[in-house]
């Protein structure tokens, strides 16, 4: 009840067009953030204490609704271990047109088991296949490469791709089971 008085305050005493009866504090941060009041949305993170993962996502929420990629790369590159996860994070890109420099960078950093899977979803399918050899998925991501090369909407330069990809899948599949 004191947060919720203490943010009505906040608002009246800034003069934000947001009412304190409808907004959450993530809201009015991410407002901030949208209307670059970076360092009048920080101290609400900390006047509130707003935790590491919440202030994290609203930093991407509000990079990608502006669409800057960079800022976004800037503000995840030195973690190791992302504090909102780094699959999460990767699935909440999927929805968004980021370029595929920052994919690349970002894909290796999410644990082996989802490297492929992530790959496919961004339609990089050379990368996913590298990853499926190392976690054994090779023969589905061979089934899903035939799926995709079935499908209507697929452009001849990715079905020539998929044919090319096939055939290592193919190979790869082909020479496991004679050196096992």
């Amino acid at each position: 009840m004191e947060d919720t008085i203490k943010l009505g305050q906040h608002l009246a005493d800034t003069n934000s067009p947001l009412s304190a009866l409808d907004t959450s504090l993530s809201d009015l941060i991410l407002f901030k953030l949208n209307s670059h009041e970076y360092q009048e949305a920080l101290k609400l993170s900390h006047d509130f204490k707003c935790n590491d993962k919440r202030w994290i996502w609203l930093q991407v929420r509000s990079y990608c609704g502006s669409m800057s990629w960079a800022a976004v790369h800037t503000l995840v590159k030195d973690y190791k271990r992302l504090p909102i996860g780094w699959v999460p994070f990767l699935l909440y890109m999927s929805h968004h047109q980021v370029p595929q420099e920052y994919i690349r960078d970002w894909i290796p950093k999410a644990s082996t088991d989802w490297r492929c899977r992530l790959y496919e979803i961004f339609g990089l399918w050379t990368e996913a296949f590298e990853a499926s050899k190392a976690t054994g998925e090779t023969e589905d991501l061979l089934a899903k490469i035939n799926r995709k090369m079935e499908s209507p909407g697929t452009t001849t330069e990715l079905k020539t791709t998929l044919k090319q990809l096939q055939t290592l899948c193919i190979y790869w599949i082909s020479s496991r089971k004679q050196s096992a």
